[in-house]
């Protein structure tokens, strides 16, 4: 995690009444059992179908297979801390977590997709993103620097509790060197952090300053000139001298 030093808190309380909570959302997904394993599977993604695996809370795991599309287009709004309806094949629903997702390590694509079963009555962890919204006073007024240390925070909470993302009111920071603590970000009911407190959020530093150019001292081009034609002055007397020598030896 990363510290900022040198950040002036702001009143918790103060903070608390500005910021939002974005619940989560319910989402569904139908999919079907599948029947085809290990390398045949790429034969499935091949066809637009991805494979995954339902586990957890003892229950039997359940091999699955999921419609490309439709899971990119749940996964885009859901991501990993939503509840999702999970129905296999004529099945009842039962509640899941998208737990994780595999990708192909060059292109990016999915190539497998884990979900978690949940217990509704049993605590879970779970990460959440936080959403910065607003601007910061220090920011447009003062020329600070926004600085944001942390974009996920970690959570426990029942799964019937459980937040989608939690959103951080920038509007709050007016002043250089004001920062938001983890302590700050607001909570519902029933939601804990379970990051350190302490740690910063977001801050606003100083303004940059612009390094001052070192002034460019021109040379003096007649000097050089003066010096050069001294010293071919003097070559030439040199020259002159060896050769009128030379005539003196041989008379």
């Amino acid at each position: 995690m990363t510290y900022l030093p040198f950040t002036r808190r702001l009143p918790t309380v103060h903070l608390r009444s500005y910021n939002l909570i974005e619940m989560a959302q319910k989402f569904s997904l139908a999919v079907q059992q599948r029947t085809v394993f290990g390398k045949k599977n790429k034969g499935l993604r091949s066809e637009g179908i991805i494979p995954g695996v339902v586990y957890g809370q003892g229950k039997k795991n359940i091999d699955v297979a999921i419609t490309l599309g439709q899971f990119q287009k749940l996964f885009n709004a859901a991501g990993e801390s939503s509840l999702v309806d999970l129905s296999v094949g004529d099945a009842a629903p039962f509640v899941v977590l998208i737990h994780d997702v595999q990708r192909q390590p060059v292109t990016g694509d999915i190539e497998h997709v884990d979900f978690y079963r949940v217990n509704m009555k049993k605590t879970l962890t779970a990460t959440v993103a936080l959403a910065f919204s607003g601007e910061s006073p220090a920011v447009k007024e003062q020329g600070g620097v926004l600085v944001k240390a942390l974009d996920h925070v970690e959570i426990e909470c029942l799964p019937s509790d459980l937040v989608h993302e939690l959103t951080v009111d920038l509007g709050v920071l007016a002043n250089i060197d004001d920062a938001l603590h983890v302590k700050d970000v607001p909570t519902p009911n029933g939601v804990a952090i379970t990051n350190d407190p302490e740690t910063v959020v977001v801050a606003v530093h100083p303004p940059r300053k612009e390094e001052e150019e070192t002034p460019v001292v021109a040379a003096d081009v007649s000097e050089v000139e003066v010096e050069k034609k001294g010293k071919t002055e003097d070559a030439e007397g040199e020259e002159k001298s060896d050769a009128d020598t030379k005539k003196t030896e041989d008379k």
